[in-house]
């Protein structure tokens, strides 16, 4: 409350100056009006709702030179806040109304905002809703709340970020579209309301991550046993749902793109809650991939990155293919399941053949239609790393006997759309995020691929071939027609799963 009264007071304290900026026309019309009333009320009863309509109508327009010379005095008031007896005046003369226009304004004088965030702590929301009334994107609003915007010249470079649990401003040069500047304010709103979520009390305890030992996968098993059931429960996702299935057992850690998101790469919520998850799981994947890719055991692919981890829980995912992967993707699977739970991977040279039970939709001619049947190749993730391409069509095989829990990395397409800010924050988990705009020259996966098998100690147990061909999704030939692979390839006759 009493940071609110002090936003309310900054503004508040413009609406009073308002008056000096005008005319002595206007001054002697409102003196005029004031008699009138003074007159009307001996005879008439105070009606409260009327003063309301009458302290609405008193809103003035301001120029921009007016605006911030009302805003440096407000600060100047703002600074005397030991004298409580008049800032409360000055409170309960002006209402919300006034507070969201000054509010507004506050974007124009870069130099005083950050001071006054920081010293004052104002509600990064509450400045980001009067922002976006006075750039007129929030008409509905408006129209709820009675606001008018002010014609004040809006800065389209100006915007909010998180910085160490606080709200700053950052001035940008670059010009938006009306789109892009709708966006980036909803990114920016989303951030600052994500900054001052408390981690979970599951979250894994930053002893673990003291420590200087590996990371094995029973304490990483334990870790994702301590989520509590409403953190999994995932409505979403319904390219992956088992027919007839309404909710999962699922969590994006990292970057999403979603309908919370409006589209946008931005970290999901739950990656808030489980910072340390994530960099549990961050070194759990380094140091079981990264090692061997530097010791060269891993052929195929140039700068592993990450952008997101997806966990899921019990439910076998049906035939999909991925929309915002660049491909390659790390998956291992953990849990005393007993029968089932192997990965499919469409692999045109594979072994294995499934007839598809849904259409996956998709440019032809690479879209898939029911009964389809494709080649491809199953992969034992139980405790083992496997690498394959998620823009091929892949699903879970049905299991039994126990639980499973799934962990999937992967870089998102559209990472580089993500906020400076995001991207930030997810480098500081360790995430090694993609370097700039194009990254098929930073992470691609070399025809004839190699997926690499790891036991649980992290030796390498093995070689899958299981995608060949670096295009988004290569429609699988039908039983009759099965190609050959060329001289390149090179197979794993010891390989699992074959």
């Amino acid at each position: 409350m009493r940071q609110m009264a002090m936003t309310e007071t900054l503004v508040d304290a413009s609406a009073g100056l308002q008056s000096a900026c005008q005319s002595e026309k206007k001054k002697e019309t409102k003196t005029k009006s004031k008699s009138k009333g003074e007159a009307q009320s001996k005879t008439t009863k105070a009606d409260p709702k009327a003063d309301v309509a009458k302290a609405e109508t008193k809103a003035v327009k301001l120029t921009k030179e007016q605006a911030k010379e009302a805003l440096s005095k407000a600060v100047a008031i703002l600074d005397k806040q030991e004298n409580k007896k008049k800032l409360k005046k000055v409170v309960d003369a002006c209402g919300d109304d006034a507070a969201k226009k000054m509010a507004a304004l506050m974007p124009m004088v870069k130099d005083l905002l950050a001071e006054l965030l920081e010293s004052y702590g104002f509600s990064g929301d509450r400045i980001l809703q009067a922002v976006m009334q006075i750039a007129g994107h929030a008409e509905g609003d408006k129209k709820r709340r009675g606001c008018k915007s002010l014609p004040v010249a809006f800065n389209m470079g100006n915007a909010l970020v998180e910085l160490d649990g606080r709200l700053f401003q950052w001035s940008d040069s670059e010009e938006e579209t009306e789109t892009g500047l709708r966006r980036r304010l909803f990114a920016q709103q989303y951030l600052s309301r994500h900054c001052w979520i408390r981690p979970s009390r599951n979250d894994v305890k930053a002893s673990l991550l003291g420590r200087s030992q590996r990371i094995n996968a029973d304490e990483v098993l334990e870790a994702l046993r301590r989520i509590p059931t409403k953190h999994w429960r995932n409505s979403g996702r319904a390219n992956v749902r088992p027919e007839g299935i309404n909710i999962i057992d699922s969590i994006t850690l990292g970057l999403v793109s979603c309908a919370s998101t409006q589209g946008r790469p931005l970290p999901a919520r739950r990656t808030r809650l489980y910072e340390n998850l994530c960099k549990l799981l961050l070194r759990f994947w380094k140091q079981h991939i990264q090692e061997e890719q530097r010791q060269g055991n891993i052929p195929g692919c140039q700068g592993l990155v990450c952008t997101s981890i997806q966990m899921n829980r019990n439910y076998a995912a049906r035939e999909h293919v991925d929309g915002n992967n660049l491909g390659p993707s790390w998956i291992i699977a953990l849990g005393d399941w007993s029968e089932g739970g192997e990965l499919f991977v469409e692999d045109p040279w594979g072994r294995e053949s499934h007839m598809l039970s849904c259409d996956i939709p998709g440019q032809a001619p690479q879209r898939f239609r029911k009964g389809d049947v494709c080649r491809g190749t199953f992969l034992d993730v139980h405790r083992r790393w496997a690498r394959f391409d998620g823009r091929r069509m892949h699903f879970v095989r049905p299991f039994q006997g126990g639980d499973r829990f799934s962990l999937v990395f992967f870089a998102a397409t559209r990472h580089s759309a993500a906020p400076a800010a995001a991207r930030s924050f997810l480098s500081v988990l360790g995430f090694p995020l993609p370097e700039g705009r194009d990254p098929s020259s930073e992470c691609r996966c070399s025809t004839f691929g190699s997926a690499l098998k790891v036991d649980e100690l992290g030796r390498a147990a093995g070689l899958e071939v299981c995608f060949s061909h670096p295009v988004h999704i290569l429609r699988s030939p039908k039983l009759d027609t099965v190609a050959q692979p060329s001289e390149g390839a090179k197979w794993n006759s010891t390989a699992e799963g074959r």
